[in-house]
């Protein structure tokens, strides 16, 4: 037990034997712990700037880059899908019902290319495609769909 005492006091015997040695006087000692606080202080403010610095020009921490982090964070794409309910009579016949509509649309505009010209136009070689495509997905009318691509419109849209 002794022993136990004698080890957990030794550091604190160790630092007031070096006190008892130094002889300072208690101004002395506040000036030099003061100068010994104010040299940590600047030290650890010197590795803040440094880490900083580190982290604006390198732009990455840990082996991931903190710019695509901050998109995700403030970046997000959600579809919101209305909820509509559905409209009864006093029969309760349903007079509106919740459905899905979708627009289709052609644009034949050959002035729409993107910026490597990449065309983002239904070419007149590529109708009879359009036109069988529109047909067998969407049923819509083959001379209806004709007569839309031949109208001379900048776009046309099939659908409601």
């Amino acid at each position: 037990m002794k022993n136990i005492f004698r080890i957990i006091t030794l550091p604190f015997r160790r630092i007031s034997k070096k006190a008892k040695k130094s002889h300072q006087r208690p101004e002395e000692n506040r000036k030099r712990v003061g100068k010994s606080l104010f040299l940590v202080a600047i030290a650890l403010f010197a590795i803040f700037i440094f880490r900083f610095v580190w982290i604006i020009t390198v732009n990455e921490i840990g082996g991931v880059n903190l710019s695509e982090m901050a998109k995700t964070n403030y970046l997000n794409t959600t579809t919101v899908y209305a909820k509509r309910g559905t409209i009864f009579d006093r029969n309760g016949v349903p007079l509106a019902v919740d459905a899905s509509d979708y627009t289709v649309y052609a644009v034949l505009d050959k002035a729409q290319v993107d910026n490597n010209n990449n065309k983002l136009y239904v070419d007149k070689a590529d109708f009879p495609k359009v036109t069988e495509f529109l047909n067998k997905e969407l049923g819509i009318d083959k001379k209806l769909i004709e007569q839309q691509l031949n109208s001379g419109k900048a776009q046309v849209q099939f659908g409601s």
